[in-house]
């Protein structure tokens, strides 16, 4: 992780202890997503980057998120990391661990915020320290929703994606896919999804409970032509679905997706794209105020 060496050429001298475990900054920043990239971006273009401490629960430094669904997938020269960190996608340059500590922006990767106490002004980590700030921005993102593990949703080779590693993952699956592939919604994550299996010649199946695709955006129209075109690739919809549950082989692995009229579909990748969940412990104090 990167780190910048603390300034203390204005503090008080004080005889250090073991029990010091509270760090002062002027700004936290907790999340470390493509919003918080570009929020550091901003606050470093203000001359500020020195004050700012970033805390992030993924190991990786902040990236443009949708090349997840999309480049990162391809069979061929698939995107990978630097190339796509913020913030490359809004024409700036990518922020590398060198470029945070160029501008003496302080970064701690694969660490939780676990509490805030808003009165005191601190928050802790999961590593059992204590960050005090002045102010506080909170950019923790949302989460890929799941299924219920009721139905299978835990299975092993049940994807979602939402970060690095679950898109790595995914690569992996798809690599070793034998018994076809079923993603299940027919949205933006969905539709992306489907087209890098079927360029790979996986077949996808999408299972969706609407009547088209992008329901929420397009119209019956729009739809049908790039259904069409998905037709055409390989892909085969399964309109106005509902899954019943995901049926695991002898393995213990995903198997098949079972749908509410009786049919299965066999598979050994199944890919979860139904929709995002909002994050908000450990500051639900904020979203309730």
């Amino acid at each position: 992780r990167t780190q910048r060496p603390p300034d203390n050429s204005n503090a008080p001298h004080a005889a250090p202890t073991s029990e010091m475990s509270a760090i002062a900054k002027k700004i936290v920043l907790v999340g470390g997503g493509n919003a918080a990239g570009y929020f550091a971006r901003a606050v470093v273009a203000a001359g500020r980057g020195a004050e700012l401490t970033m805390i992030a629960a993924e190991n990786v430094l902040p990236y443009e998120r949708p090349a997840l669904t999309k480049a990162f997938l391809h069979a061929e020269s698939p995107a990978r990391l630097p190339g796509f960190h913020t913030s490359v996608g809004g024409g700036g340059e990518r922020q590398t661990a060198e470029w945070y500590a160029t501008h003496g922006v302080e970064v701690i990767l694969g660490t939780r915020v676990v509490d805030a106490n808003l009165e005191e002004k601190t928050v802790v980590t999961d590593a059992g320290k204590s960050y005090s700030y002045d102010k506080l921005v909170v950019a923790i993102g949302c989460t890929a929703l799941k299924l219920p593990s009721a139905i299978g949703g835990d299975l092993p080779g049940v994807h979602r994606v939402r970060d690095v590693a679950d898109a790595l993952a995914l690569c992996d699956a798809m690599d070793g896919c034998a018994k076809g592939s079923v993603v299940i919604g027919g949205g933006y994550v969905g539709l992306e999804v489907a087209a890098a299996l079927a360029t790979r010649g996986l077949s996808p199946r999408v299972v969706m409970m609407e009547p088209h695709i992008m329901s929420r955006l397009w119209t019956r129209e729009i739809a049908e032509k790039y259904e069409k075109l998905y037709e055409a690739k390989g892909t085969t919809f399964h309109r106005g679905a509902k899954v019943a549950k995901i049926i695991a082989g002898d393995d213990g692995r995903a198997a098949g997706v079972e749908l509410d009229g009786g049919a299965t579909l066999e598979c050994d990748v199944v890919v979860i794209g139904v929709g995002a969940g909002a994050p908000i412990e450990p500051f639900a104090r904020l979203a309730a105020a």
